[in-house]
């Protein structure tokens, strides 16, 4: 591609995989989500349940990497620029992601379609959350309504 990605239908190269930059999850992060979300799940709030569980520390709450995925996504350089809703998606949570992991978003555009309304199509977005040592932590795949370039 010789030039710059902006967003437009057009401009989604197939199995072409991007990256996100990275982001290291705080205990602040996982404070405000908790507050925000009213989710107190001892899993996630006490350390001395943790210890206790089958997953012997702390985890962050799946929709919380939903979230963080989701904006992690909107850094890739373009790819809401035309961006118009999105039309459905399934998420999995294969592992677990904790404080102090590093998450960054991996994503390739398996397919894509064009509609009868000439002015947008569909993209097929395929994603996975890996943390720091490659561990994917969850994966979606889902459709998109992307704006056709004018003219």
């Amino acid at each position: 591609m010789n030039k710059e990605f902006e967003g437009f239908f057009e401009d989604f190269e197939l199995g072409k995989e991007w990256a996100s930059p990275s982001r290291t999850i705080t205990e602040g992060d996982l404070a405000n989500y908790i507050s925000i979300s009213g989710d107190y799940n001892q899993i996630y709030t006490s350390d001395e349940f943790a210890k206790g569980s089958i997953l012997k520390d702390r985890v962050l709450p799946s929709l919380m990497v939903f979230a963080i995925a989701t904006g992690l996504y909107g850094r890739i350089k373009g790819v809401q620029n035309h961006f118009l809703a999105m039309l459905g998606q399934r998420w999995e949570f294969p592992s677990f992601a904790r404080v102090g992991d590093t998450l960054r978003v991996k994503v390739t555009f398996p397919t894509k379609r064009e509609t009868l309304r000439k002015d947008r199509g569909i993209v097929t977005r395929s994603v996975k959350v890996v943390d720091q040592t490659g561990k994917i932590v969850a994966t979606t795949e889902g459709d998109m309504m992307i704006g056709r370039r004018p003219g």
